[in-house]
């Protein structure tokens, strides 16, 4: 994510990682759960109160099973592992290893997105993991969890972008999506798409808004979604694929975040997202949940976004470089309501 060589927190700066997965629920569970209360940080920045988060959907339960992708090595010896965040207790994050993804010493994570229908992780790779402009961006799927089948998503599997990466595959269409700017001043960016053919499309999707965030793209229920740090609040930018809407949200941060955010959505429409390790003194990475929606929708200003704990800034005692999270369905078995908290009960 190019964290590491991050050093104004106030301005957006990143790239983001996003992953976008489809809105599921599990039908087949009716039970009725009152408001879930989150819990209090003591052990952090002014021992912040969190706030309540939002009901579930009714006559459902919503689970998300957090994973991230965590680059781990220097260039020409980079390796991926995919591990599930395990957020049980707040204090104390634990990566928990699911395996790693062969290949691609040189290259950094710029997103990830699972479709728990074919059992495919898309990603989207960059040559250089900094906040300067790049070239192009490599696009591949692999079965998950095993990771054993890495397959160039198509014959070309690269595209040229000339922008800081921003890109996400839309499960609901068989799309990436990715920012495109042809202006290296930045005054020529749309939006363009790819399929498994190689055939691009410029999307008709109003970027006004969403130009203002380099912080990667999202996609929840046919609206795409960016990110950024201003100051003291998150800001999300929103546009519609298949009509011209557009504008942006606000979200007051307590307590103030390490830096810029990237994030991936949890199949709730729960925008989880992690900030940047270097613009934080001593450097960590932050976890973030930012209720950015309302019934399918952009949620209204002020949203609710709630910090959930610091993570583990190395892996296997090795630092970690770079990090590109994705989401699914939690397995009903390990009951967890919704962004991984027990239920009541």
């Amino acid at each position: 994510m190019g964290d590491h060589k991050v050093d104004d927190s106030s301005g957006p700066v990143e790239p983001g990682r996003r992953a976008a997965v489809r809105r599921i629920l599990i039908g087949s569970m009716v039970l009725a759960v009152p408001a879930v209360l989150s819990f209090s940080i003591d052990s952090l920045a002014g021992g912040a109160q969190a706030q309540p988060l939002p009901e579930a959907p009714s006559g459902s339960i919503v689970q998300t099973a957090l994973y991230a992708v965590l680059d781990v090595g220097a260039v020409g010896s980079i390796v991926h592992h995919v591990v599930r965040i395990d957020m049980t207790d707040p204090n104390n994050i634990a990566y928990v290893p699911v395996g790693t993804i062969a290949g691609f010493a040189d290259k950094y994570f710029v997103s990830a997105t699972l479709d728990p229908v074919s059992s495919t992780l898309f990603f989207a790779l960059s040559d250089s993991d900094s906040t300067t402009s790049v070239e192009s961006i490599y696009l591949y799927s692999v079965t998950f969890p095993d990771l054993l089948t890495v397959t160039p998503f198509c014959e070309s599997n690269g595209v040229f972008v000339n922008l800081s990466p921003q890109v996400t595959y839309n499960t609901a269409d068989g799309l990436f999506y990715y920012a495109v700017n042809n202006d290296p001043f930045g005054f020529d960016y749309a939006v363009e798409t790819i399929d498994s053919t190689g055939t691009i499309v410029t999307t008709t999707i109003t970027t006004t808004d969403i130009q203002n965030s380099n912080n990667g793209l999202q996609i929840f229920n046919n609206t795409v979604y960016a990110t950024t740090r201003l100051a003291d609040s998150f800001a999300v930018y929103y546009a519609g694929i298949a009509d011209s809407t557009t504008g942006s949200i606000t979200s007051p941060i307590t307590p103030q975040p390490p830096g810029q955010i990237w994030s991936t959505f949890g199949p709730d429409g729960v925008l989880w997202g992690t900030t940047q390790y270097g613009a934080s003194t001593p450097q960590s990475y932050s976890l973030y949940r930012l209720q950015c929606t309302t019934a399918g929708v952009p949620a209204a200003s002020p949203f609710t976004s709630e910090l959930v704990g610091t993570m583990p800034a190395t892996f296997e005692a090795i630092p970690i470089v770079n990090m590109a999270l994705f989401a699914s369905v939690a397995p009903p078995s390990d009951n967890i309501f919704a962004d991984g908290f027990d239920l009541p009960g």
